[in-house]
């Protein structure tokens, strides 16, 4: 019994990763019933970061709570730029090639003004992202963009 075998020795290796990983699953669960979870911790603190983190339930829970989908809010640095930044939810979502929350941000009544909307239709190259803000171009707003040589 008290002896090690090559048999002993092969379980003993097979097994050691999912020990491992079993080990380490616990202590992320430790940590987060004691002080937060280290994976899912952030919670989006207004629209335009539900928009960058892609939180659509955020996103709709926030508009049914009353907040302007139109309104500018600080995004943290790490999600769509290396620095903090201030943008609507639109150009948040835009600019984090977000396609699908572009579009529940148009579902839900966004509306980005001729500047903003000419700005975003400019630097994205995204198609899908594209086709989605083409019908909602504002009224009287350029169909190009300028010192760009590559538009249709």
């Amino acid at each position: 019994m008290g002896r090690l075998t090559r048999s002993h020795c092969t379980v003993m290796l097979v097994s050691a990763p999912a020990v491992a990983v079993a080990i380490g699953w616990i202590a992320v669960l430790a940590l987060a019933f004691v002080w937060r979870h280290p994976m899912w911790g952030l919670t989006p603190r207004n629209l335009a970061e539900a928009a960058a983190f892609r939180d659509g339930a955020a996103i709709v829970e926030m508009v049914r709570q009353g907040r302007d989908i139109n309104a500018a809010g600080e995004v943290r640095e790490g999600f769509i730029s290396r620095e903090p930044v201030i943008v609507t939810p639109v150009e948040a979502a835009v600019d984090g090639r977000r396609g699908e929350i572009v579009r529940l941000l148009f579902t839900l009544g966004a509306a980005p003004d001729a500047a903003t909307f000419t700005r975003l239709w400019c630097e994205t190259e995204d198609a899908d992202i594209r086709t989605t803000l083409e019908p909602r171009r504002p009224e009287g707003t350029a169909a190009d963009c300028p010192g760009r040589q590559d538009e249709p």
